[in-house]
């Protein structure tokens, strides 16, 4: 795949493209003469992924991307169940002080699973004048949330990004316009669930996200929440917490052995994802985990088959191991040659 960083759009490419690619970079060569190597340069001018020097001094220029990422946060991005602070305003008022003043966290999601609007109404207020960029809201329909009542809150609170509600009778998505503003809203039939499975229309491709998925899990990295009961997490999806709301500061929270040790670990090192090309583009919540020789290797197949590039429910969707792929606490193999002659039935023109 090619990112256009730029444009934070992409395009797939064969694999023959990619070696050619890597086989020419950094050297001056003619223009191609072979059918193939005519059709890969017209591709690549026409995307406007490559353009022509005058003269061949020039290409000294033009420089690696720097890759390094940095972000000027302790925390990046929190999870917050409002349901831990049904009888405590005080102590919801502390933890918001916390993330925007010692963590610098600038990214919400507030999930409320039990009586929505009430708790909107009375929190939201909160955030008028703090720094937050924006306030993603997660909770389950209400007959007395109507969309009007979605659309007011998208309104009135500049903050609010998204505001996606589970087990409503119906599924519709809309983008309502208010002014020059606009805000998301999502009604879903199915209901909650933390772990959403990746799909083609969850991928993003821009800078930042590109250059943190080189060393980091763009998931768990810089992330933190507090639970339905007040623990607080990497993430909730976790068993594991380091303290609870009531006794620990977010700071102290952070800081405890183990609270990091997901934050490094990138797609490039556990096995499946490092062979896939939306890798780069994919903030996928599926938990790493670690062998005793210490590979890392996913806890969950993906409904994505990297190794025949299809989805799971497409036609010729085959399980990794349908395809001699085996991946497990026991270790990673992988059977090229059963994996070309399926490739072969599926993609052979």
């Amino acid at each position: 795949m090619i990112y256009d960083l730029q444009r934070e759009d992409f395009s797939l490419i064969p694999n023959s493209l990619n070696e050619y690619v890597n086989r020419k970079k950094g050297k001056q060569f003619n223009f191609p003469k072979e059918e193939i190597e005519i059709e890969y340069i017209e591709f690549l001018k026409k995307k406007e992924f490559i353009f022509f020097l005058e003269t061949p001094e020039l290409i000294h220029n033009f420089k690696e991307l720097n890759l390094d990422w940095h972000y000027p946060a302790s925390i990046s991005n929190c999870i917050i169940n409002l349901d831990s602070f049904n009888k405590s305003r005080h102590l919801f008022d502390k933890v918001i002080a916390e993330l925007e003043d010692k963590l610098l966290c600038k990214d919400l999601l507030l999930l409320s699973l039990k009586d929505n609007s009430s708790h909107l109404n009375e929190l939201l207020p909160v955030f008028e004048n703090t720094s937050f960029r924006s306030i993603e809201i997660v909770g389950n329909y209400e007959e007395c949330l109507s969309e009007d009542d979605i659309l007011s809150l998208l309104s009135n609170y500049k903050r609010i990004k998204n505001i996606v509600l589970f087990d409503a009778p119906y599924n519709k998505m809309g983008i309502p316009v208010k002014g020059a503003r606009m805000g998301n809203y999502g009604l879903f039939s199915k209901p909650f669930c933390y772990q959403q499975p990746v799909t083609f229309n969850s991928f993003r491709v821009n800078i930042t996200l590109f250059t943190e998925s080189q060393g980091h899990n763009t998931y768990y990295n810089r992330k933190l929440a507090i639970d339905q009961n007040g623990y607080i997490k990497n993430s909730p999806e976790l068993d594991f917490h380091y303290g609870h709301i009531s006794d620990t500061t977010l700071t102290e929270a952070i800081e405890k052995p183990g609270f990091k040790d997901l934050w490094e670990v990138h797609k490039d090192m556990i096995d499946v994802c490092r062979d896939c090309e939306f890798r780069h583009m994919c903030v996928d919540a599926c938990l790493p985990l670690k062998r005793p020789d210490g590979s890392w290797y996913r806890s969950q197949e993906c409904n994505y088959n990297p190794y025949i590039c299809k989805w799971e429910g497409e036609e010729g969707y085959k399980a990794l191991k349908d395809c001699g792929v085996i991946c497990d606490h026991t270790g990673y193999s992988i059977d090229e040659e059963k994996i070309a002659e399926i490739n072969e039935v599926l993609w052979a023109e």
